[in-house]
């Protein structure tokens, strides 16, 4: 009784210690912003988030995948944050700490029933808790999959520990609990393979002198409704894939490029396990110029660990065992079917890590024994290891903090990182200055020349700079280059209706609303319905603002472009109104608080009007909008 009391308050403590180093690691992200990099779309800017979470959001999460995700759990966790917290980047990330604790400590509980081996069990969670690898998946929120995923995957680690050794057991806990994992995020695909190593060691189910002895073949066969969830999963995944888009950077690249870079990934994982400096939101794919030779000489390396791994399996299995799971959980993000133009993530070894570390820390307690100074030995380098990777971790949650924070980090620590450059672009563009924009996004089109965003981030500059016609010309060359992207389209029609061509206008903004994404068409419609106020149909652009809102009741822009077009038609009463509204989400431009002062002494409301038209010539003369500052001042001349 006392020694299982004394088990149970060595759990907690340990349990206690990982929630506590979580906690120290990740205390941070309270402070933190959305990203421009998939924090925009996954959240900021994805219209289902702004629907009811009721049984008609959830039915819609499973039946379609959003920006080429099948991940139903995971929208419906991000639905949960918003309807809870809104717009609060930190309330998503400490939900994303939470779970990532709850992770660590059933993985904890998980392995200790696996292993029959505290120590071990609690250095590898521990490990789990805090490496510095593991912090793009908890201080990003778009990376909510992982985290959700991590949470079921340690649910099924425990539930098959329960149910493994049990006779004619169905692992109907391990099932369900990786069929959950499955909807948050497919990495998990692997882990019926996974199963059946963990089958030969600890659980010595299969092998030479396992007691009872169960045979390979079988092992195989009673996991097989967790393997029919795997291969539905994997089907899912490559199907909204393909439907958005996201693999066609793959049809570019050669087999054996991709053999290459999977290979060295291997290795520069496994460099960043042990020295983990230099970590980066983004790290450029090489392409054809990766390295064959260096590729084979990591290719043969893989070969000899794989076969002193399997040459040690008798004396040493945990060797054998941790290296399939850490080969095994790194299959489906190695780049075989290339997703994206990333060479590897950091937030691909989120769950992989975890068997290397168990090994390590079995051989560990292996050589020890029972010798007193080998014991305290051992504790003292666990003790210090985990305790630098954390203090590490912290200081790379601090690279998280924003967007700006994140890719000039990436910029410096990596070479030719043209996503960086056009994320750091982006964000000098969003404060204004344009000129510094321009030289990131020139310099990204220098690196990578065939990348369409390249070209639309230059000429979003350039159309800051009023350079209209250079900037329509560089919107030309990135549509070329991504005929299907809705967003190319919509920019270069704005840049169009600049230079008043507004028939190209149209046919650009018509085209972006046929191909735009989900997250894209609010937008798409209101760029079309700026067109068409543009060129007087008014009728048509009402429809099309009315469209842009039943998708997002709370975009200003859509609530301006509406007031504007009413405004037009006479109708100020009603203009006033959207005007207003749109005030209200935030806009604050010249133009709107123009429209304002319009419709203001439209209705008689004379001092009303002569507080926007100040503001408005306010706005013009900061942003060196001269034409609408001399508008306001002239209206503001009227009044007087």
């Amino acid at each position: 009784m006392r020694r299982a009391a004394d088990s149970r308050v060595g759990l907690l403590a340990v349990a206690a210690g990982l929630v506590a180093a979580v906690a120290f690691v990740y205390a941070g992200v309270l402070n933190h912003d959305f990203l421009s990099y998939d924090d925009d779309i996954y959240v900021v800017d994805n219209p289902s988030l702004r629907q009811p979470l009721d049984w008609s959001a959830a039915l819609h999460a499973f039946r379609e995948p959003y920006e080429t995700n099948w991940i139903p759990l995971t929208w419906l966790s991000l639905h949960l944050d918003y309807a809870l917290h809104g717009l609060d980047a930190g309330a998503f990330l400490a939900t994303n700490a939470a779970l990532h604790a709850a992770a660590s400590v059933l993985l904890f509980l998980a392995l200790a029933r696996l292993t029959g081996t505290p120590g071990p069990s609690a250095f590898a969670a521990g490990l789990f808790a805090v490496h510095p690898l593991h912090v793009e998946s908890v201080a990003w929120v778009a990376e909510r999959k992982d985290v959700l995923a991590g949470l079921f995957f340690s649910l099924a680690l425990l539930a098959y520990a329960r149910s493994a050794r049990a006779p004619r057991s169905l692992h109907l806990g391990a099932s369900t609990a990786l069929a959950a994992g499955l909807c948050a995020k497919q990495s998990l695909v692997p882990v019926p393979l996974l199963l059946v190593a963990l089958d030969f060691w600890p659980l010595c189910r299969i092998g030479a002198g396992a007691a009872p002895r169960v045979s390979l073949a079988r092992a195989l066969c009673e996991k097989g409704i967790l393997f029919a969830l795997s291969g539905v999963a994997a089907a899912l995944a490559v199907w909204a894939q393909r439907a958005g888009g996201a693999m066609a950077h793959g049809d570019l690249l050669p087999l054996d490029v991709r053999l290459a870079n999977a290979t060295l990934s291997i290795f520069a994982y496994l460099r960043d396990a042990i020295f983990p400096t230099g970590l980066a939101a983004f790290y450029p794919h090489p392409q054809q110029s990766v390295s064959r030779a260096a590729a084979s000489f990591a290719a043969l390396g893989l070969l000899v660990l794989t076969a002193l791994c399997f040459r040690l399996r008798a004396r040493a299995p945990w060797w054998l065992v941790g290296w399939l799971w850490f080969l095994l959980l790194l299959g489906p993000t190695l780049g075989l079917v290339q997703v994206g133009v990333q060479a590897r993530a950091d937030r691909y070894t989120y769950l992989a890590l975890t068997g290397l570390a168990l090994a390590l820390a079995t051989s560990a307690v292996r050589w020890a024994g029972a010798v007193p100074w080998r014991r305290r030995a051992v504790v003292a380098a666990a003790s210090i290891t985990l305790a630098a990777l954390a203090v590490t971790a912290r200081r790379q949650v601090e690279v998280w903090r924003n967007s700006e924070t994140v890719f000039a980090h990436a910029a410096a620590v990596t070479r030719g990182n043209f996503l960086a450059e056009h994320a750091l672009g982006s964000e000098l563009l969003r404060r204004g200055d344009a000129a510094a924009a321009e030289a990131h996004f020139a310099e990204a089109v220098r690196i990578r020349p065939e990348w369409p965003e390249a070209h639309f981030g230059l000429a979003d500059a350039l159309a800051a700079e009023g350079r209209f016609e250079e900037a329509v010309r560089s919107y030309e060359q990135g549509s070329r280059l991504a005929p299907n992207q809705a967003r190319g389209h919509l920019r270069m029609a704005r840049a169009l209706l600049a230079t008043g061509r507004s028939d190209e206008a149209l046919g650009r903004a018509r085209y972006a609303v046929r191909v735009a994404r989900p997250s894209e068409r609010a937008a798409a419609e209101v760029v079309l319905g700026a067109v068409l106020l543009e060129r007087k149909s008014f009728a048509a652009a009402d429809a099309a603002y009315a469209r842009a809102l039943a998708l997002r009741p709370d975009l200003a822009e859509a609530h301006a472009g509406r007031g504007f077009s009413l405004l037009a038609q006479g109708r100020a009463d009603e203009a006033a109104g959207e005007l207003a509204r749109a005030e209200e989400l935030g806009g604050d431009s010249a133009a709107l608080r123009l429209a304002q002062g319009d419709a203001a002494r439209s209705r008689g409301r004379l001092d009303e009007a002569r507080r926007h038209y100040v503001v408005a010539a306010e706005r013009a003369q900061a942003a060196g909008d001269a034409e609408t500052a001399a508008d306001a001042s002239q209206r503001l001349s009227e009044l007087r």
